[in-house]
């Protein structure tokens, strides 16, 4: 329910822990900053993880005119210190092997149009995977935006749900794709 006490957190780049919240990135351009859990999960088994991310005006529109680009969940075997590059690469591009829950509010050359939420592998912040389409509902603003990530390593399928909070876990994900994580991943579990 909150990170006011994240001692099992590597937190890497800009990110800070601000208060019951972990801040990836300030309103500051071209930075990036990650927070990984220094516990490994086992790939190979089934998991959901469920969490609520805020992207708002302390964000870069009132500072730069624009939005920021978005976040990313990342799960990758190396180490707790990643820090992939910033901008629209979200802070995960060039971690490899990884795969990448993208939730993005900036729509780059080679984006959809957004607010959008994709799935991409092995730090390529160009290749969309899987994607839900544009939301029928905004990433950014006031509204936190409640995300689950669920992965069935028997079916080596990982589904993406996401409503905006307090709201609960919809029925329909935005997207599931066939992935098996234990290879992608390299994992030895």
């Amino acid at each position: 329910p909150s990170f006011s006490a994240a001692t099992g957190l590597q937190l890497n780049g800009v990110a800070s822990l601000t208060g019951s919240s972990l801040q990836l990135t300030p309103a500051q351009e071209n930075t990036s900053g990650t927070a990984f859990s220094r516990t490994e999960i086992q790939s190979s088994a089934s998991f959901e993880t469920e969490f609520e991310l805020r992207m708002d005006d302390s964000n870069t529109l009132e500072s730069f005119g624009t939005f920021a680009d978005g976040m990313a969940f990342v799960l990758q075997p190396n180490s707790a210190e990643q820090l992939g590059r910033p901008g629209g690469d979200l802070g995960y591009a060039g971690i490899t092997p990884s795969a990448v829950v993208q939730f993005d509010i900036y729509q780059n050359s080679y984006d959809s149009p957004v607010p959008y939420v994709s799935f991409m592998e092995n730090g390529n912040a160009e290749e969309h995977l899987a994607e839900s389409g544009m939301l029928p509902f905004a990433l950014y603003g006031e509204t936190p935006v409640r995300a689950w990530v669920s992965y069935d390593a028997d079916k080596t399928e990982l589904s993406v749900y996401a409503a905006p909070s307090p709201s609960s876990k919809p029925a329909d994900p935005l997207f599931t794709y066939n992935v098996n994580l234990a290879e992608l991943l390299h994992s030895k579990y």
